[in-house]
């Protein structure tokens, strides 16, 4: 089969009438412009050009050639040139995977963010508290606390989430709390992922001093957000990212327990395809997380 390079090329010394010109317009030497029409006259064993000192002409399969292909070429050049401006616009739909949580504390500024920058990109989100599948789930984007193991995907840190014990203040207002040793008989609202076998296992610190807190929960939900809504009823003490808690702190729903005292922060990855990281809708939402995500962590 003919290289279409070749043809290109054809294409090119057949409208300028000239090799210097052609090669001028292709951006490539004379010398492989001069090469790929003798390639081709070759492939189809046939002469395309009549050279002389002064010009190039038309032999006439050469001009039968140009008008049999010279459109087509022309049409699949601009289909091409199309896809490619398309596939660099942010346009089209971008589907996000993260949890429930992270969506009610951060995904409002983002997707703000974002729909300032790419308003021709209609935003899918998937909230779960299990890790997705980007493939087999066909999402652009997950976002997941704490660093993915044996991840194939492209992933980045983009942040780091401040984490402590709440509760509302009617379930605090009978008990004192002054030292983790107060929270012995407390009624904690797990979230899973902190569990370890039946007992959730936390750590906790206040900048000097180190403590491990083990209890067996009272509840066990699938996701932070679960927890705090549960924590607001008085049900008991959660453990919360600040920023989950924060409308309820500021609504007079929750308050801190231990304000001192606090877990080791979380870290916060997205995941991307390998072959879509550099797509511009994705880039442009990644931009807007990290944004978000540096603004949260100085306030």
């Amino acid at each position: 089969m003919t290289d279409l390079n070749k043809l290109r090329v054809f294409l090119e010394v057949a409208r300028t009438g000239s090799f210097s010109k052609a090669a001028d317009r292709l951006g490539i030497p004379a010398s492989r412009v001069s090469r790929n029409i003798s390639e081709l006259e070759a492939d189809l064993g046939t002469i395309l050009l009549l050279r002389t000192t002064r010009r190039v002409s038309l032999t006439e399969p050469g001009s039968q050639l140009l008008e049999m292909t010279g459109k087509s070429v022309e049409a699949l050049d601009q289909g091409i040139n199309s896809f490619l401006t398309f596939d660099r616009a942010a346009r089209g739909t971008l589907r996000v995977a993260t949890s429930v949580s992270f969506a009610m504390s951060f995904l409002p500024e983002i997707l703000f963010r974002y729909g300032e920058r790419c308003p021709d990109v209609r935003v899918d989100v998937a909230t779960t508290h299990q890790n997705v599948n980007l493939i087999s789930e066909t999402m652009d984007i997950a976002i997941r606390m704490g660093e993915p193991v044996n991840s194939n995907m492209t992933y980045r840190k983009i942040g780091q989430i401040k984490q402590g014990l709440f509760a509302a203040p009617a379930y605090c207002k009978s008990r004192e709390f002054s030292s983790p040793d107060d929270l012995y008989n407390a009624r904690f609202i797990a979230h899973r992922a902190r569990m370890n076998r039946e007992v959730l296992d936390l750590s906790l610190s206040n900048g000097r001093d180190r403590t491990s807190l083990k209890r067996v929960p009272t509840m066990i939900v699938d996701d932070p957000a679960i927890a705090e809504r549960v924590a607001i009823s008085g049900a008991g003490i959660a453990f919360l990212s600040h920023d989950l808690a924060a409308e309820s702190i500021r609504r007079g729903l929750l308050q801190p327990v231990l304000p001192q005292w606090s877990g080791p922060p979380v870290s916060v990855y997205y995941l991307v395809h390998r072959g879509t990281a550099k797509v511009t809708k994705v880039e442009e939402f990644l931009k807007s997380a990290r944004e978000v995500m540096s603004k949260r962590a100085v306030e």
